[in-house]
Formats: C-alpha cells, structure tokens, sequence
C-alpha cells in the first residue's frame, strides 16, 4: 500500500517540523511527503527546506496563497503514490498510525477509505477523544455501519486520520473549492454515501486544537453543507436504508447553526434554519429550546451569553 502523505502549511512554523517529523518516524514508512507551502508569510517554508534537505522522500512545492482545499487538491495532482493521506501541518500522527491504515487496507482492500479515531488536544492542554457511536471499541476493526448516525455524536475520523485511493478521491472531485470551513465534511459525506469505510477506534492522530493559525478559530457562517445535503437528496443520490439519519444529520446541522446565529445575535437568519429543521422528530428538544431562545430580547441573548463565558473562565 503505497501512500503519499499530503502537508498544507500556511504560517505554521512553530509545528511544521512537529508534523513533519510524526511522518518520517512512522513504523510503516511512506510512500512519498509532499509539503506545499501556502504562501506563508513566516518562515514555514524555511522549516520544512531544511527537513527536506535531510530527507530524499520529501518533496517541497510552493505558491501564492489559495486556500486548503485547492492546496491538498494540487498535493494528490503531485502525487505519484496509488494512495493519499492528509496531515495537516499543525497535527501529528503517533508512530503506528499507517501500520494500522495498512493494516485496515489488507483487511478491507475494497473500501473507499481507511481511518482511524484520534486525541484531541484542547486549547487549555486537557486531552479528549471523540464519540464514535455504533461502532466497538478497539482492538475491533470493521466497515462504518453508517455514518450519518455516527456524525451526530461526533467525528469518527477528520482530515488528518483518514487515507483515502486517488481514484476514489478524483472520482469524488476532492475537496470543494471556495469553501473556508466544512470543505472536508463535505467530501466525506460524498464518499460515505458512495463507498464503504474500513475504520478503527484506535487512536493514531493527535488533533492540536491549541495550534497557532487554525482556520476553525474563526466563525464562518458556512452553509455549504447543508446546501449540499439538501442537494442529494432532491436528487435521490441518498441510499433508502440511510435516507433517515442522513435527514436527521441535516437538521442537527441547521439547529446547531440557529444556535450560533443566535447567540452571534443574528435571530433573523437563526429563524431560517430553524424553520427548516421544525418537522425533525430526533431534535424536536433541541428545535423548541433555540426556537424559545430566538423570540428573547438580544440584550438578554447578549447578558446570558457573558454570563456563561464569565462561569466557564471561572471553572
């Protein structure tokens, strides 16, 4: 299983060698690294030349800034290797994360993709793991059952825990472009409805919430998503037997936005999606509780908002 391991970096210097380094000390080797530098404006692209100097398997591009998705895009044109991963320049992978892909790969050689569960390391240095509902907990490998249920609880896998065939990726059109937050949920919901998902819970990347630079830090009110599960199924591309929870992640997405327009104080646009979202049965608690919410006074939204950042800070 050949792999080509794709690293984005914008402005990422003071991790670049981090991730980098979590790759080349991999037990399984890979294939090829491809590092593209984003049009950093630090010394990022300094960094990882010097790693690259050292290292014959890293490969070095550059160019002006053009955002993730048309960056990892370019990384799988480049790419020699049959297989491509994602390593996002401020994470890291622990040193057997691509024995277990391969390890995935030679049991499950028909899937679409192969991803593992991951840490999470969080802006205040505590550790955390992700819900990964419906599936057993490690040493157990297998395929995703479904994974619209499993998205609701949280994420079983992100973007630098999943290795994915260049095929499977060109055929999907990889990662959207024009999107700046929820391009790779978006790829995933395109393959999960069109290809099976080997999977282990075993924890192999470490996800670094409290990185400088990250693209999630900022609010984005995105809903390219949303837009394009809607899209799917007016156009019957969803199969029957996930049609239900694939109709019910579409309205966790719409509540869940409705709440972060409302506490942003924007209850306009929160009454959209809620109105969207009003016949869900699953989230009805949730619907009522922000739909009560989006009839408050905005000063009241704002004084409850400082209230809960003032216990949170103190907690």
């Amino acid at each position: 299983m050949d792999i080509a391991v794709i690293i984005p970096i914008y402005n990422k210097a003071p991790h670049i060698t981090r991730s980098i380094n979590s790759v080349i000390n991999q037990s399984l080797p890979a294939s090829e690294i491809i590092v593209i530098d984003d049009g950093s404006t630090d010394n990022s692209y300094e960094m990882a030349a010097s790693l690259a100097e050292k290292n014959s398997i890293i490969k070095l591009h550059t160019q002006k800034n053009m955002g993730a998705s048309f960056t990892r895009n370019r990384g799988v044109e480049l790419a020699k290797s049959p297989h491509v991963a994602f390593l996002d320049a401020d994470d890291e992978w622990k040193p057997d994360y691509l024995s277990n892909i391969q390890r995935l790969y030679h049991n499950f050689p028909d899937c679409g993709a192969y991803g593992t569960s991951y840490e999470v390391i969080e802006e205040n240095g505590i550790k955390s793991f992700p819900k990964s509902a419906g599936v057993p907990p490690a040493p157990w490998i297998g395929i995703i059952p479904n994974y619209f249920k499993m998205i609701q609880e949280g994420n079983p896998f992100y973007t630098s825990s999943i290795v994915m065939s260049k095929s499977v990726y060109n055929n999907l059109g990889g990662f959207p472009l024009g999107v700046r937050r929820g391009e790779d949920r978006m790829l995933w919901v395109l393959l999960a409805v069109k290809y099976p998902i080997a999977y282990t819970q075993s924890c192999q990347v470490m996800y670094h919430q409290e990185a400088v630079n990250r693209a999630s830090n900022i609010f984005q009110p995105e809903t390219k998503l949303i837009q394009l599960l809607e899209t799917m199924l007016a156009n019957d591309e969803v199969p029957m037997g996930l049609i239900e929870d694939f109709k019910d992640y579409g309205a966790y997405l719409k509540i869940r936005k409705a709440g972060k327009l409302i506490k942003s104080g924007d209850t306009n646009s929160a009454k959209t999606f809620l109105w969207a979202s009003k016949k869900n049965k699953k989230y009805h608690r949730k619907w009522l509780w922000w739909f009560l919410w989006s009839k408050m006074p905005i000063s009241l939204i704002r004084i409850s908002k400082r209230l809960r950042n003032k216990i949170h800070f103190h907690t």
